[in-house]
């Protein structure tokens, strides 16, 4: 990038040497449109470096006009609504990590009980979850046999109940508790 003081054709300026302007073709002559502009740059340059390139300061602004009052209010409002639609599209993993501190909080006076017996806190944690997984596993083999023989005994009376459904059209609940 060329500096303020050096002429944008460097090289045509060299080429002509000690000639100076008089003896330059007519197309390389300095007209004073760039002499203006040269002078602008100048000026720019000076008042860039006495500010720090951002200019003189303005006039505050008057934080008691409407304007600002409804730009600081509709700031809030974007705002807020922003916040309430982050909220509504992760409220699923919300759920999940308010459930995992729920369980983490619940079972830290059982893991702190373990640790203060001498054992150690990653194994206390693996025991505690090894514990879950088999309390979960418990309930699941209690609960299937008794849901498998309820699904076979509805796989031979389906038909039964079929037809004591379709009858409901006009007696109601009566038919049902008459059969039963």
């Amino acid at each position: 990038m060329a500096h303020v003081d050096e002429p944008r054709d460097s090289g045509a300026r060299a080429a002509r040497g000690a000639a100076g302007p008089a003896l330059a073709p007519a197309g390389d002559r300095v007209h004073p449109a760039d002499d203006r502009m040269r002078e602008a740059l100048k000026v720019a340059a000076v008042q860039a470096e006495e500010t720090g390139g951002l200019g003189r300061p303005g006039r505050p602004v008057n934080k008691r006009s409407p304007f600002f009052i409804g730009m600081t209010a509709a700031a809030g409002v974007a705002v807020t609504y922003g916040l309430v639609e982050l909220v509504i599209r992760a409220r699923s993993v919300l759920v999940l990590i308010g459930l995992a501190l729920f369980i983490a909080i619940g079972l830290d006076p059982v893991v702190a009980w373990l640790t203060r017996r001498r054992v150690p806190r990653w194994a206390a944690v693996m025991i505690i979850l090894l514990a879950g997984v088999g309390i979960a596993a418990g309930f699941v083999m209690a609960a299937v046999p008794p849901l498998v023989t309820q699904a076979k005994l509805l796989a031979v009376d389906g038909d039964i109940g079929a037809a004591d459904i379709g009858g409901l059209g006009r007696c109601g609940l009566a038919v049902v508790l008459r059969c039963a």
